[in-house]
C-alpha cells in the first residue's frame, strides 16, 4: 500500500506541468517581493540608490548570472 502511494506521488511530481510550473515562479516571486516592500521600505530605498552608483555593465553582468543561476535551480529542481 506505501509503495503504491510513493510511485502516484512520485509520478504526479514528474507530470508537473509547464504552466503550473511558471504560476509557482511567479507567485513566489511576489511573495518575496511584498516582504521586502513591507517589511523593509527604507533599506529598499538606500538599495536602489546603491544599485544607481554600480556602472551599467556591472548590472547586466549581475542581472546574467542571476539569470544563469535561476535556470539551474529550475534544472536542479526538475531532475530531483
Amino acid at each position: 500500500m506505501a509503495q503504491a502511494w510513493i510511485r502516484r506521488t512520485c509520478w504526479d511530481r514528474q507530470a508537473t506541468k509547464p504552466v503550473e510550473l511558471i504560476f509557482l515562479g511567479l507567485g513566489l516571486v511576489l511573495v518575496f517581493e511584498g516582504l521586502v516592500l513591507a517589511l523593509l521600505p527604507n533599506r529598499l530605498e538606500e538599495l536602489i540608490r546603491l544599485i544607481q552608483e554600480i556602472s551599467i555593465e556591472s548590472r547586466r553582468a549581475y542581472g546574467l548570472g542571476a539569470v544563469a543561476l535561476g535556470v539551474v535551480l529550475v534544472w536542479v529542481s526538475q531532475a530531483v
